[in-house]
C-alpha cells in the first residue's frame, strides 16, 4: 500500500509540475494532505549560483571573458592615445627642425644631391657613403674609384691615381 502511495503521490507531482501547479503537504493535524495551489511557480535555485554546476562554471568564464575584453579595451585606448601623443610630437619636432635632405652615393663614385637635382662623378676618389660627399684622399686603393690606386704623397694624404 505504502509502495502504491508513493507512486500515485510521484505521478501527481509530475502532472502538478507540467501544469505550472504548485503542491504542498501538509502532514499535521487531521486534515493531512495534498493540497494544490494554482498559479504559483515553484522557486528553483538559480544553476549559475550553484557552484560545481556546469552553468556556474560558464558563468564564472563568461564574468572573466567580460573582465578581459574590458581591460584589452582600456589597452587600447591607452595605446591610441600614446600613438597619437606620439604623432603629435613627430610633428612638433619635424616643423621645428625641418627635413635634413643631403647629398647621398647613388654608386661607389657618384654622388647625388636631391635638393637641387645635381650628380656629381667622384671619380679618381669613391663616394663616401656615411657622409654623402667625395674623398678627397686616400688611405688605400679600396678608397679609390674603380681603376685607380692609392699613392702616398709628399704631403703625407693619399692620391688616387692611374696605374
Amino acid at each position: 500500500m505504502t509502495h502504491n502511495l508513493i507512486c500515485r503521490v510521484g505521478a501527481l507531482v509530475a502532472v502538478a509540475a507540467l501544469a505550472g501547479t504548485l503542491l504542498f503537504y501538509d502532514g499535521l493535524g487531521s486534515g493531512a494532505g495534498v493540497r494544490a495551489q494554482t498559479n504559483a511557480r515553484p522557486v528553483l535555485p538559480n544553476a549559475a549560483a550553484v557552484p560545481g554546476t556546469p552553468a556556474y562554471e560558464a558563468a564564472q568564464l563568461k564574468s572573466e571573458i567580460t573582465a578581459l575584453k574590458e581591460a584589452l579595451d582600456r589597452l587600447r585606448q591607452q595605446m591610441t592615445e600614446g600613438q597619437q601623443r606620439t604623432t603629435a610630437s613627430i610633428s612638433a619636432l619635424s616643423a621645428s627642425v625641418g627635413t635634413l635632405r643631403r647629398p647621398v652615393c647613388v654608386n661607389d663614385r657618384t654622388l647625388r644631391d636631391p635638393v637641387r637635382g645635381i650628380s656629381e662623378d667622384c671619380s679618381p676618389f669613391q663616394c663616401e657613403p656615411v657622409s654623402g660627399t667625395c674623398r678627397e684622399v686616400c688611405r688605400s686603393t679600396q678608397d679609390c674609384a674603380a681603376g685607380f690606386v692609392c699613392s702616398n704623397g709628399s704631403d703625407g694624404g693619399g692620391h688616387c691615381t692611374k696605374p
